[in-house]
């Protein structure tokens, strides 16, 4: 009868049977064919139970009866096996620890494979397991070879007894849930199987089972100790040659020998001015390991060295000396196809655009990466915040938050967990951090387990930011603290630990805001070291609508319950890994170099004389990796463009800056309005980027420069009086080609008609609203259910128009107001229709809350249209190219652009507010022969949407908006004011100064039309 307390997955006391001891993974280049993967198709079982098992299955497959093909390695819940689940925090299944559920999902595995029995005879060997979830048995030829829970940890079994000559026949049993879920409640979907490789790994008689080396300062360089362990049996007649070079030249060389019982023996090699590790130029050494023996050379391994040392002094963090800054985003595993199966050329790209984007840390949240992630960092360049396979965040929901934490008999478990983290990738110079794991309170196992890594390592810091007091971590570490905070405690430096920020800037849809005034505090003070944005991927899971558009589907799609909905779309990417505009933000935010333009003077034909102070933001490197290049411009077009001598600024230490006077000539007199742009480009190719291509980009304008922009709109030919009619609530302006039309029983301009085609399909209306984006979800609460800000109404007030010498105004006098509510606004709409044809339109809103009722702030403060659909192309002078709103500029420049409406959207996984392009003084429509131009009298922003605010907000995914159901037209929003971004989905709200409190407004703009335009 089966025990469900006894089983090994529920067992506590259990954590494995016959793994063998952990070890650092390394590359062995002889033997010749030590490694022989198992990936590829299985044969698989899926069974609701392990209860349901036979075990005569792992002696005889075939009478397993049905069964079916799995890829390995592979997620079988996307392969269409039991049940997809997202849940940010909470667990699946009743918390009774270490129980788990009897209706335990299980996958049983088979495959056979064939060893050469030459191979067999002359060496051990092992089965490797990269990542099995949750807990798994092996069995091979009918004999049960061992257990092992840990999912994202490797396991490896010793399978040389049970090996036969002709087919083995390999058997693995996969549980879903296991006591060691109750420590991986990390925020993502719930996925089993045999998710990373299977290798089989052949060791020679004479070999090194495990080394480690540390890199250590000296007087003159620096010393690189080797501490080997071998796993041969007979350890006399064993010598190790220990290498290390620098490409092709030998640095120093050693040779171990005397053994002894123990295998362990410990090298010491020397190197003077050694090249120094970090991620701005990550030079690595090259280490080789020789086993000899009387039959000559049994065994070599090989390996990277990246000599760097981290430490702590006062409130600061130095490696080799210098400051550690970090800029860095956590990162999970995750293919949206593929879930947690992730392959070496994604991880690469992943990396790739990282270095690209100027991030310089990785945060491996919550649970390690494969073992080639931590290999790119060192070879690419990255820093590793390395984290333990632990979380706990369900039992934040129970009595005890600390349930298991405090828990001695979980200690066990908890030190496994990190030493397992530690012992596979101690040989990794990108790893700086050692991390206990996420959310899961703090108690006594954590100690224990910082102990048992501190013994492992003392080479590096140790992160958990639940130590909220720092009694074991080397650094104090705190989760989506607002700008305030980190201010506090930046000025908080004597006698306290470093500080970084592990989670902040929630980039959950549409945002974060604020990137630049997070990283303006964290140079501010020399306490704070930055942080990891939260976070690099949306987990969207790619499928197909009937149609066959693209979506992504989210917690709840799957029928899933508890579930945290979209919350797993929060990514700097989308799902397919196409950068967000979060992600452009990010680049030029973290970019390792700054100029400010100062002190401009335009002096005609002597051009623009002004003072450049260029700020090297690198640790380690100075700024001759670049080149500045400068473009003076008006209205569009360039007046004059060169680049400045990378003698300027090849001195420029790290941390320093230079100042530059500079004058650029030109050959005009008329240099009003002129601005400039400055380009800082790679000089040369690099792993992640070719020569030429953009660093940063930064501007000098004249403040109000996008309302002096000239549109080139054609004159009318002949200059016609307007005609005024009224009829039924109708008021109708007609001139030449053109007709304004006025319903006034709704209280708006209607319509606008220009050469027979109707060009506004519907007038200008105040709006407040916006489809709320995900960081608006608290507030959006209060503003639909409380206020109606949804909802709005208008009732028209009053109305005239008078007729003075060819020229005609009309005024419309409106309430607009949410239903129930005893606020409005008051708005007065002039229409100025002017004898040259242009109409002026001046909008005054005036807010009425005398009882103080709203408390809460506007999402927006402008007017919205319906345009012709026949518009396709847009033309405006102001912020761009890309999507911008006031706390997200730092990657956008004010100049002349074009795009179609197509190019102004952003396709968010869960639709929402979207588009928007600021700081804008003109806008101009293009399409069907026709042209509408908008001219601003003060700076706005605007966006315009083929779907309207209403379907954004109503859609759940992308592909319930698509071409197949625009409606009749593009929706233009013109906005006084817009609110910021923030990141409040999981983190601060926007920042004072980006948000909108009710208020009195004004503005005007002037419209202009053109037949000509094609």
């Amino acid at each position: 009868m089966w025990q469900l307390d006894k089983m090994d997955w529920t067992h506590l006391e259990t954590l494995q049977r016959n793994r063998l001891p952990s070890r650092a993974y390394f590359e062995q280049t002889a033997p010749q064919n030590a490694l022989y993967t198992l990936n590829g198709q299985w044969d698989f079982k899926y069974l609701e139970s392990p209860l349901y098992i036979d075990e005569n299955w792992f002696k005889d497959w075939a009478t397993a009866g049905e069964t079916t093909s799995m890829d390995v390695p592979s997620c079988w819940q996307l392969k269409g096996y039991g049940q997809m689940h997202y849940t940010d925090l909470h667990y699946p299944f009743p918390i009774d620890p270490p129980l788990v559920p009897s209706q335990n999902p299980t996958g049983i595995y088979h495959r056979s494979f064939r060893v050469d029995h030459e191979v067999h005879k002359k060496a051990k060997t092992l089965i490797r397991f990269h990542g099995v979830d949750s807990a798994f048995h092996i069995w091979l030829n009918g004999s049960c070879v061992g257990y092992s829970q840990g999912s994202r940890m490797v396991a490896e079994f010793d399978v040389t007894p049970y090996l036969v000559e002709d087919q083995n026949a390999l058997v693995v049993v996969v549980y879903q849930w296991s006591d060691g879920s109750y420590l991986e409640d990390q925020d993502m979907w719930w996925l089993s199987g045999i998710f990373r490789d299977v290798e089989l790994v052949f060791l020679p008689e004479n070999h090194i089972w495990d080394f480690k080396t540390e890199t250590h300062q000296t007087a003159y360089g620096a010393n690189v100790t080797c501490e080997m362990n071998l796993g041969s049996v007979e350890k006399s007649g064993i010598t190790v040659l220990v290498t290390l070079m620098d490409g092709v030249r030998i640095i120093d060389q050693k040779t171990a020998e005397s053994f002894g019982e123990n295998g362990r023996q410990r090298v010491q090699l020397s190197i003077e001015n050694p090249m120094l590790w970090n991620a701005e130029r990550p030079f690595l050494y090259d280490l080789k390991l020789e086993v000899l023996s009387a039959q000559g050379c049994n065994q070599t391994i090989i390996d990277k060295v990246g000599i760097r040392w981290i430490s702590v002094e006062e409130h600061r963090i130095l490696l080799n000396g210098q400051p550690l800054f970090l800029k860095g985003v956590n990162r999970h595993d995750f293919h949206t196809q593929n879930g947690r199966t992730v392959t070496l050329e994604d991880m690469r790209k992943d990396l790739t655009l990282m270095k690209k984007h100027h991030i310089n840390a990785v945060r491996t949240a919550h649970y390690p990466n494969h073992a080639d992630f931590y290999r790119l960092c060192d070879s690419m360049g990255l820093y590793v915040i390395a984290e333990a396979d632990l979380e706990c965040h369900g039992f934040e929901l129970t009595h005890a938050y600390d349930w298991i934490t405090a828990d001695p008999s979980w200690e066990a478990a908890y030190v496994e967990r990190g030493e397992r983290l530690v012992h596979r990738d101690w040989n990794r110079p990108s790893i700086l951090f050692w991390s206990l794991g996420n959310e899961s309170s703090y108690g006594r196992n954590f100690v224990a387990m910082a102990a048992e890594i501190k013994r492992l390592d003392q080479t590096r810091l140790l992160h958990y930011e639940g130590d909220k007091d720092t009694l074991i971590s080397d650094v104090y570490s705190t989760m989506y603290s607002s700008i305030e905070m980190l201010d506090e405690i930046g000025r908080q430096s004597g006698g306290v630990r470093p500080h970084l920020i592990c989670e902040y800037a929630h980039a959950m849809g549409n945002g974060p805001g604020a990137l630049a005034e997070y990283q303006q505090v964290f140079e501010k003070h020399e306490r704070l070291h930055g942080g990891f944005i939260w976070e690099w991927l949306d987990h969207g899971i790619e499928v197909n609508d009937q149609e066959g558009r693209i979506y992504y589907k989210y917690g709840g799609d799957y029928g899933d319950a508890p579930h945290n909905g979209n919350f797993n779309l929060d990514g700097l990417l989308f799902p397919d890994r196409t950068p967000s505009p979060s992600l452009g933000e990010v680049k030029h935010v973290f970019a390792p170099i700054d100029i400010e333009i100062s002190q401009v003077a335009l002096r005609g034909r002597d051009g623009m004389q002004f003072s450049v102070w260029t700020k090297n933001k690198q640790s380690f490197e100075d700024l001759s990796d670049f080149t500045i290049r400068f473009c003076l411009k008006k209205q569009g077009k360039i007046m004059s463009e060169g680049s400045i001598e990378p003698v300027l600024y090849e001195a420029t230490r790290p941390a320093q800056k230079i100042h530059m006077d500079l004058r650029i000539p030109i050959d005009t007199m008329d240099l009003k309005d002129a601005y400039l742009q400055m380009d800082v480009v790679y000089r040369s190719d690099k792993p992640w980027a070719k020569a030429g291509d953009l660093v940063k980009r930064v501007e000098w304008t004249p403040a109000d420069l996008a309302l002096h922009y000239t549109p080139k709109i054609s004159a009318e030919k002949v200059c016609q009086p307007w005609i005024l009619e009224e009829e039924k609530g109708i008021l109708t302006l007609r001139r030449a080609q053109t007709v304004y039309r006025f319903d006034l029983g709704k209280g708006k301009l209607d319509q606008v008609i220009h050469g027979g085609d109707v060009l506004v399909l519907e007038g200008p209306r105040l709006n407040l609203w916006r489809a709320p984006i995900d960081n608006d979800k608290v507030l959006a609460k209060d503003w639909k259910d409380k206020y109606g800000l949804h909802l709005m109404k208008s009732s028209l007030k009053s109305y005239d128009y008078k007729v003075d010498q060819g020229q005609v105004t009309v005024i419309l006098q409106e309430i607009v107001g949410a239903p129930n509510q005893d606020w409005h606004y008051t708005v007065e709409w002039v229409y100025t229709f002017g004898k040259e044809g242009k109409v002026k339109m001046k909008v005054k809103g005036q807010w009425h809350d005398p009882h103080r009722q709203y408390q809460s702030t506007l999402p927006r403060i402008g007017i919205r249209y319906k345009l012709s659909p026949k518009f396709e192309d847009v033309t405006w002078f102001g912020k761009g190219p890309g999507e911008n709103y006031s706390d997200s500029q730092s990657s956008v420049m004010t100049d002349l652009f074009m795009s179609s409406i197509e190019g102004l959207k952003t396709d968010y996984p869960y639709p929402q507010e979207n588009g928007s392009r600021s700081g804008v003084g003109y806008v101009n429509f293009e399409g069907n022969k026709h042209a509408l131009s908008i001219q601003n009298e003060q700076l706005m922003s605007f966006s315009a949407l083929r779907h309207s605010q209403e379907a954004y907000e109503a859609a759940t995914h992308v592909n319930a908006l698509n071409p197949n159901n625009y409606d009749d037209g593009i929706h233009f929003c013109l906005d006084y004011l817009h609110s910021g971004l923030g990141s409040n989905s999981c983190g601060p709200a926007q920042l004072s100064e980006h948000r909108i409190r009710p208020q009195h407004f004004e503005f005007c703009v002037v419209y202009s039309l053109d037949s000509e335009a094609v």
